[in-house]
């Protein structure tokens, strides 16, 4: 199965979750303060009111993933901290991945994306450097009470 990376936005992104963009925040404005903008995007826990703060990267490697996960009592927001992301992406769909409802995304640095709960995921991929910087809010231990991993056939993704 091949993919043809895609644009985000808020539309093509809807039904996987939302995001929002750190500088876009302050486009065109002149900042003389230092400005905070509360609540930009709150993230939904099931069984939770902490949060873990996680710190990732994403590997250049070839465009071409075979797994998957979610979490089903969680959303998760996943941000692109210092460069252009690619995040492969499936619509809620149970315990069984439905492949035909994936997608691949062009994630702009900056980008905080928020995967609605059930959303499937594969691990981000660097759009076009040797190594990205990502930022993930879950509850803590999510990957150990609240994570499910599938493996399927291969997934290419290109521009």
């Amino acid at each position: 199965m091949k993919l043809k990376i895609r644009e985000l936005t808020k539309e093509s992104f809807a039904p996987y979750g939302r995001y929002f963009n750190i500088h876009d925040f302050a486009r065109g404005e002149k900042l003389t303060t230092s400005p905070y903008f509360p609540d930009v995007g709150a993230v939904v826990f099931e069984n939770s009111n902490y949060a873990g703060v996680g710190i990732g990267f994403a590997i250049d490697r070839p465009r071409i993933t075979t797994e998957a996960e979610i979490h089903e009592h969680t959303e998760e927001l996943l941000g692109f901290l210092d460069g252009d992301g690619i995040l492969v992406i499936g619509e809620p769909s149970g315990k069984t991945p439905d492949l035909s409802k994936f997608a691949a995304f062009l994630v702009p640095e900056g980008t905080f994306v928020i995967m609605k709960r059930g959303t499937w995921h594969s691990a981000a991929f660097p759009a076009n450097a040797e190594r990205i910087s990502l930022f993930v809010i879950l509850p803590p231990y999510t990957n150990l009470n609240d994570c499910i991993t599938r493996e399927f056939d291969p997934i290419e993704f290109e521009d």
